[in-house]
């Protein structure tokens, strides 16, 4: 559903930023893992208000990136997004 897509390409973008907001540069290798992790993790996250933030943890955690102050960024953004899209 359009839920979950949009909830895919949040994942995916925030991690992203999150990455290159501390100067990491993933691989391709790692890209593939994010984007499978953020479209496997949309299917869950869409119905649960917040879940993209435990999801978007996960993420991070599972590609080494690392969850630090940047996170807060997104925790900033978040709530809004989530309530208005």
């Amino acid at each position: 559903t359009i839920n979950m897509d949009g909830a895919g390409i949040y994942l995916i973008c925030a991690t992203y930023f999150l990455a290159a907001i501390q100067g990491i540069r993933p691989g391709f290798s790692q890209m593939i893992l994010i984007g499978l992790l953020g479209t496997v993790s949309s299917m869950g996250a869409a119905p649960i208000p917040s879940a993209g933030l435990v999801f978007l943890a996960t993420i991070l955690s599972a590609t080494n990136i690392p969850l630090n102050g940047t996170f807060g960024l997104v925790v900033a953004v978040d709530w809004k997004l989530d309530r208005a899209c």
